[in-house]
């Protein structure tokens, strides 16, 4: 798989199927027809989930995959290290 795949499952996972789902609607309608940066993505998701996803962002699409430790802190609550 992908890393885009794979990053776009993780983050349905971190946000939930309900949050990820309304976000990305969200997002689809606000920028319909239009260019958009990642800023764009991230903010969207951010304001509809109440959460700061930048430093998630950062972390998982700007380092390579194989230097990104993880590990899960709860039931979905994700920290690097």
């Amino acid at each position: 798989m992908a890393k885009g795949a794979s990053f776009l499952k993780l983050l349905n996972f971190y946000l939930g199927q309900e949050g990820f789902r309304d976000s990305m609607r969200i997002y689809f309608k606000t920028y319909a027809e239009r260019s958009t940066t990642l800023s764009d993505f991230v903010n969207t998701l951010s304001q509809n989930t109440d959460q700061t996803l930048a430093p998630w962002f950062s972390t998982w699409l700007q380092k390579p995959l194989a230097s990104i430790r993880f590990k899960l802190v709860g039931p979905v609550r994700w920290t690097t290290n």
